[in-house]
């Protein structure tokens, strides 16, 4: 018998929307969710593959919830998971069931459906993916109770007219949990505090002008990852970051700063690696991380990239490349720190010349120095 309710569909939209504003609200998004397809309970992940980041129960399911993290989140237990993305990478569009990755056979043998889903006290499920970031993706469950029937193609085919909704509202949460941290991160940018934004995975999602700044051959960037020339200190920002992003979520006593040194006879960088937690540790939220950088050495004043480009009308990247030379920096260092070509960079350096009416890098660096300390008109 269909159990699916397409009469409360705008509703969960609703739901989501909420959900993705005010995170609290997920549980209860996701068990409107679960009502509305005839099941009893929804379990969202975050994950990347095989990898679960964090997982939101709705009412309906904390108890599947709470056992499958005593004993079943490892990767290579959960064959429901792995099957159906394995399903999903051969080219299998919408919702999912049981049905859909296992023969009868295999689901008798299975000990992931036999040994936990049916004593838990569930038998059939939907499942599908909501949205999809680099290193992030979210996925639903929606189970039914061994009392009810499994899911049948129609009410599945009524499941993928609700997800391709719920997957624009999610879309835009995670877009929405990722550019709230991006501004937070550029407005502090504005008081000159070095920011880089961390995503699960431990690449560096967003570095701020000031952090873009310090970038170099002491500190730079290396497969997506922040990463420091000397080995030790290399290593000590690694299980630094790595404590960080495999915080629970919960406030705990500040992780030990960094001491990155730096060479030429300059004064160290200091490093704070900070979690993220409390409800900014959201289900869609790509950043689990936030560094922050602290400059013991000397500080020379310089101009901001946002004075350069309205001065000199120019780009960001040209504003950035002045910028970086006004600090010293070469074009190699440039181009290392930013994964950039030198001869990008020297095309950039023309338009800078251009525009700033200057024919040297030293002539550059005069003429920038005459603006340090300028504010941008707010105006």
């Amino acid at each position: 018998m269909n159990a699916i309710r397409p009469g409360t569909f705008d509703g969960i939209m609703q739901h989501f929307m909420e959900a993705a504003a005010v995170p609290d609200r997920w549980p209860a998004a996701l068990q409107a969710l679960a009502e509305a397809c005839g099941g009893d309970g929804a379990p969202a992940h975050s994950a990347d593959g095989l990898t679960t980041f964090k997982i939101v129960a709705s009412g309906g399911a904390v108890s599947l919830y709470e056992d499958f993290v005593k004993r079943w989140r490892a990767p290579e237990l959960n064959s429901h998971r792995a099957r159906g993305l394995a399903l999903i990478e051969r080219g299998w569009c919408g919702a999912l069931t049981e049905r859909d990755i296992f023969t009868p056979e295999e689901l008798a043998r299975d000990p992931f459906h036999q040994e936990f889903i049916l004593p838990s006290g569930f038998s059939s499920f939907a499942g599908t993916i909501l949205s999809k970031a680099p290193g992030l993706m979210m996925s639903v469950s929606i189970y039914r109770k061994r009392t009810q029937d499994p899911y049948e193609k129609d009410e599945i085919a009524l499941i993928n007219r609700l997800t391709a909704h719920l997957r624009a509202a999610s879309t835009v949460a995670l877009q929405l949990g990722m550019e709230t941290t991006r501004r937070l991160a550029d407005a502090l940018a504005h008081a000159m505090h070095p920011i880089a934004l961390i995503r699960r995975d431990g690449r560096v999602a967003h570095l701020n002008a000031p952090f873009q700044d310090l970038l170099g051959a002491d500190l730079f960037l290396k497969a997506g990852r922040l990463a420091s020339w000397r080995g030790d200190a290399d290593k000590a920002l690694a299980v630094a970051i790595g404590r960080a992003i495999g915080s629970d979520g919960l406030a705990r006593e500040p992780l030990p700063a960094v001491v990155m040194p730096r060479r030429r006879g300059l004064r160290p960088l200091v490093a704070q690696v900070i979690p993220v937690v409390g409800v900014a540790h959201d289900l869609l939220q790509a950043v689990s991380a936030i560094i922050t950088i602290i400059d013991l050495g000397p500080q020379a004043a310089r101009p901001t990239q946002s004075i350069l480009r309205q001065v000199f009308g120019l780009s960001a990247a040209e504003a950035h490349l002045a910028a970086a030379i006004a600090n010293g920096k070469t074009l190699a260092e440039i181009a290392d720190a930013g994964g950039m070509s030198r001869e990008t960079l020297r095309t950039q350096l023309k338009a800078v010349f251009s525009k700033t009416d200057t024919r040297r890098q030293a002539e550059l660096v005069l003429l920038l120095s005459k603006l340090a300390g300028a504010s941008p008109d707010k105006g």
